[in-house]
């Protein structure tokens, strides 16, 4: 048989049991609709009539919309410790499919780096859209998403529902209101405002950043007379 691995890379190996060593990137590119140049690894094993790739890797998919907000970076992290890039065995029988086995040093987080900062889209509607190539793997305790823009804020969500990658499959997840720690909630409601100010404005500056709104993880407004709940969408990790 003829085995073949893409992309090249000179870490690539092969066992004479005909198991491919191939390293995941932990770093990926961005492209748009699609993941990123190199994020995606294909082994294909032949004997000599042709060359059938198969993906090594399932995709998750996660669109993000921001007010006047450019992205440097993207971070996917399990929550319960998995391994999902670095060093990995692939193996592929003849006529078969590929199936990956991370290293011990395999790492537990995926990067998109997007460089030029990237401009995401300004309305729910009309979102970015970013891909990520992953091992197979069932994130038994959820992710954490971590998004970096170019002034320096940070946005962080978590979900805590399993999510199960498979081979060549994508799994797309909903839309993100990216708002950068520095970013200030609006409230329509001056009682929910009030509320909030007297309960989660850390620093007393009279106003509620999206830092100290998503370190909030219960919020009671059963009696404060609240018409609207405009500017919850940015307590990102309420539990209650």
């Amino acid at each position: 048989y003829y085995y073949a691995v893409y992309p090249y890379r000179t870490s690539n190996k092969l066992s004479n049991q005909g198991v491919f060593t191939v390293v995941l990137p932990s770093e990926q590119s961005y492209k748009a609709n699609s993941f990123g140049i190199g994020s995606n690894t294909m082994v294909a094993v032949s004997d000599g009539e042709f060359i059938a790739f198969k993906n090594v890797c399932g995709y998750l998919s996660i669109s993000l919309w921001g007010d006047d907000v450019s992205v440097t970076k993207v971070t996917l992290q399990g929550k319960n410790g998995e391994k999902i890039a670095g060093k990995a065995s692939v193996s592929m029988p003849f006529g078969g499919l590929p199936s990956a086995t991370m290293d011990g040093t395999a790492t537990e987080s995926i990067t998109i780096e997007c460089s030029p900062a990237l401009k995401i889209g300004s309305s729910e509607s009309e979102p970015t859209t970013f891909w990520f190539a992953i091992p197979p793997v069932t994130f038994s305790k959820g992710i954490t998403m971590t998004i970096e823009d170019d002034k320096g804020g940070v946005f962080t969500k978590s979900a805590s529902a399993k999510i199960e990658i498979k081979r060549n499959k994508v799994d797309k997840m909903g839309t993100l209101h990216v708002m950068p720690s520095y970013a200030t909630v609006t409230f329509t409601d001056s009682n929910f405002e009030t509320y909030c100010l007297e309960n989660f404005d850390d620093n007393e500056d009279g106003k509620i950043t999206s830092d100290e709104a998503s370190a909030v993880k219960s919020i009671d407004v059963c009696t404060d007379n609240i018409a609207s709940l405009d500017g919850v969408e940015a307590f990102t990790n309420l539990e209650s």
